[in-house]
């Protein structure tokens, strides 16, 4: 009798070790698969990007006194607000299962060091803070990725279009924008204003009150309240395709 209890509890021992080791070894294996982020770095203490494509395609985007700009295009100005949109999506990546783990998976999935579709370098100074590969896409608005610090591949939400290669699609287009409250030309200051003032001409007429008034306005004259309005319009939403240069040359005049 006491020989078949002894054998019953190893018996049990026995199956209580297998299923802590069961336990374990699921928990390893959701962790992981757990969804981690594929890519870390501090936004705040990058200040150059990198962003390459086929073809030796290749923007720089450099921060200097806390604004971005592009240095090899004179440091025009950069929309800073893709530059926030870009880190918002590499922060959101995440990496779950990967779809191969090999280095000879690399160029099938086109996320190789030297074939890819695009490669992201964050850099803080000189020293490189992350690396990302993207390559072909399995499915829309989906790609593969690979963080260079691993092998693994992974298919990630985002596109190739998110990450324009050229430097007009990263230019500042508002830089020509202008005032929407006054214009100043050859002498003639006009101003938005809802009241008149006793030293200044004001276009009204018998159905709206003043919207516009104007300092400069030769006698005998009056200013159109619709062509300031149309004109303000204008200059209010302009726009430029891309930067050709500083200089002045026949073939950007």
């Amino acid at each position: 009798m006491q020989k078949t209890v002894k054998i019953l509890a190893v018996l049990l021992a026995a199956q209580l070790m297998l299923a802590a080791g069961t336990g374990f070894s699921d928990q390893e294996i959701s962790a992981g698969n757990k969804p981690v982020p594929l890519v870390n770095f501090d936004g705040e203490k990058v200040d150059r990007i990198t962003l390459e494509g086929p073809d030796d395609a290749k923007v720089l985007l450099e921060k200097k006194g806390g604004t971005w700009v592009l240095p090899d295009v004179a440091d025009f100005p950069v929309n800073s607000d893709k530059v926030k949109q870009l880190f918002d999506r590499l922060e959101a990546l995440r990496s779950g299962t990967p779809v191969a783990t090999s280095y000879g998976a690399w160029e099938r999935f086109k996320v190789g060091n030297e074939a890819f579709e695009r490669r992201i370098t964050l850099s803080d100074r000189d020293e490189t803070v992350a690396r990302l590969y993207l390559g072909s896409s399995p499915g829309m608005r989906l790609i593969h990725a690979r963080d260079e610090a691993c092998d693994a591949i992974h298919v990630v939400k985002m596109a190739a279009n998110d990450v324009p290669v050229k430097a007009s699609a990263w230019e500042d287009k508002s830089v020509l924008t202008l005032s929407k409250t006054a214009i100043t030309a050859n002498g003639l200051h006009i101003e938005r204003s809802s009241s008149a003032t006793k030293d200044v001409k004001v276009t009204e007429d018998s159905t709206t009150a003043p919207t516009w008034q104007a300092k400069g306005v030769p006698e005998g004259k009056r200013l159109k309240t619709e062509a300031v309005d149309k004109l303000v319009g204008l200059l209010a939403d302009l726009r430029f395709d891309r930067v050709l240069g500083q200089e002045g040359k026949p073939s950007t005049a």
